[in-house]
């Protein structure tokens, strides 16, 4: 048993602020299922063994994140989620 809501990128928010109550943009949507992927198995410990092609994508992700436009709020917390990962693995 769990809870799996239809539309996870509309609940992204940090801390315990309420989430953004416009709908997110198809391109946060993306970059969500991006983040998911990154951040479980199998690529999670390509990124933690360092597989160059992992941390491509990981470097990818932030930086369209970083220069993406639209639904700031939402693209600001996954870009402060990826920057955090880089940070603790980088140096690992």
């Amino acid at each position: 048993m769990g809870w799996s809501p239809a539309d996870p990128a509309c609940y992204l928010t940090s801390g315990y602020t309420a989430p953004d109550q416009s709908p997110p943009s198809p391109d946060t949507r993306r970059r969500l299922a991006e983040c998911l992927a990154l951040f479980t198995r199998p690529l999670v410990d390509e990124v933690m063994d360092k597989e160059p092609g992992a941390w491509h994508r990981l470097h990818t992700t932030e930086q369209t994140l970083r220069n993406q436009r639209e639904d700031r709020r939402r693209a600001g917390i996954l870009h402060r989620l990826v920057t955090r990962v880089i940070g603790d693995y980088e140096n690992w």
